[in-house]
């Protein structure tokens, strides 16, 4: 751990810092928000070196708060309330960076409290951004033209309640956090002009003692293993349990999940005899007579 409450006084003497990242070579970047800087250093927290000031030139800043490195090293900040997205290329050592270029979102021009973007970047260097007021994230190219928007208020998970957080993955899975409504939600970008990422009303979530995410090219809710428990029914509507292989081989051709009087998902045969039970509780179907079990 390092750092203090300070005014720049060192390196380490910090204001309200706000976004962070890593680089290829470990090097940690922190966007020292009330300060106007962003400050690097080492994997074990020995200063390497700084850049910005406040102001609204090239390479100054008013609110910087998220920022992403790409693989080349490029550092990307949400140069919040001056309303725009600034790129700053490293020399060789990583121990200078030079202001490259700008681009303008317009959408930041809040300046309340809830207005943090954070920024996310890919393997193909597209730059992601999180737009709180408007309930939205942003896709853009490394040079700022914007690729595509999704998202809009919503309490369910087809929009959003709050985006702030936003990472990408190995798999470019880009994962959001939505402060809102208290979800983790993961997204799976269909290819551009395809279908758009989310769409129609969706219901919340179900109960679950894991946490689950959407993965929007199967519309199923999948743990962070990528297994698999609920899927969307075609009218959007609700939840179904999947129904694994194991348990499909031990039930008659054609058994389909069903809701009983209680509301509780259930597999029964042809003459309403109950087979299996969902219980959410351990995301698992259990037999009729067995003792529910608890998830671990």
């Amino acid at each position: 751990m390092w750092g203090v409450a300070g005014q720049a006084e060192t390196p380490d003497a910090f204001w309200g810092p706000r976004g962070l990242a890593v680089d290829k070579n470990g090097h940690v970047y922190v966007t020292d928000t009330g300060n106007k800087r962003v400050v690097v250093f080492d994997g074990v927290g020995n200063y390497i070196t700084q850049f910005g000031s406040g102001g609204v030139g090239d390479g100054q800043f008013d609110e910087p708060v998220g920022l992403a490195v790409d693989a080349d090293g490029a550092v990307y900040v949400a140069d919040t309330w001056n309303m725009r997205i600034q790129v700053f290329i490293p020399n060789e050592t990583s121990s200078e960076f030079t202001f490259s270029h700008s681009w303008t979102v317009s959408s930041w021009e809040s300046q309340s409290t809830d207005n943090k973007p954070f920024l996310a970047v890919d393997s193909q260097g597209n730059v992601f951004a999180t737009d709180p007021d408007k309930f939205r994230v942003l896709e853009f190219n490394s040079t700022g033209e914007i690729i595509r928007v999704w998202g809009g208020y919503s309490s369910g998970i087809d929009g959003f309640g709050k985006p702030v957080g936003i990472a990408v993955d190995g798999s470019d899975h880009v994962w959001v956090v939505d402060s809102g409504n208290n979800y983790l939600l993961r997204f799976t970008l269909p290819a551009l002009g395809s279908e758009s990422v989310s769409g129609g009303n969706l219901p919340a979530f179900p109960t679950s003692p894991v946490a689950l995410t959407l993965d929007t090219a199967s519309n199923q809710l999948v743990d962070s293993f990528g297994n698999a428990y609920y899927r969307l029914d075609e009218a959007k509507s609700q939840w179904v349990p999947i129904v694994p292989a194991d348990v499909v081989s031990l039930v008659p051709e054609g058994i389909v999940p069903t809701q009983n009087a209680d509301g509780l998902w259930v597999l029964a045969a042809s003459d309403g005899s109950l087979l299996y039970q969902w219980n959410e509780g351990a995301l698992l179907w259990v037999a009729s007579g067995e003792q529910p079990t608890t998830a671990q």
